[in-house]
């Protein structure tokens, strides 16, 4: 629908409250606006870590971290993509900036939406 009308789509918080930065380890314990969102719950939690570590290749690859391989991965499904991202670093502006360089082949862009999906199993 989108696509057919030429409507971007906003994409807001694509970082999941900084779950997909690769800095939550397997014992932390959210708080606040956190606890009771649905992929800080602690199954959903250790999912989301371990499809991160199968990351880690792909980061080697695009030499990247994981939070500009997971912007990069949003921006290659459309270009009619916008992201909004709460950067608090400049650190984080720079991954930020850093995805739109990031080339992702289709095969590795399949391979982390089949990953991304399992999770809902």
């Amino acid at each position: 629908l989108c696509r057919d009308n030429g409507i971007v789509v906003q994409v807001y918080s694509p970082l999941e409250q900084g779950l997909l930065t690769g800095t939550i380890t397997r014992d932390y314990v959210p708080g606040g606006a956190r606890a009771n969102k649905v992929w800080f719950q602690r199954e959903n939690m250790l999912k989301v870590i371990d499809m991160l570590e199968q990351w880690q290749p792909l980061c080697a690859r695009y030499q990247c971290t994981i939070p500009t391989l997971a912007l990069a991965w949003i921006l290659k499904q459309s270009d009619l993509i916008s992201i909004l991202s709460g950067a608090t670093a400049p650190e984080q502006v720079r991954e930020n900036v850093a995805a739109l360089n990031i080339n992702l082949s289709d095969a590795d862009a399949t391979l982390m939406r089949e990953m991304a999906e399992a999770l809902e199993r």
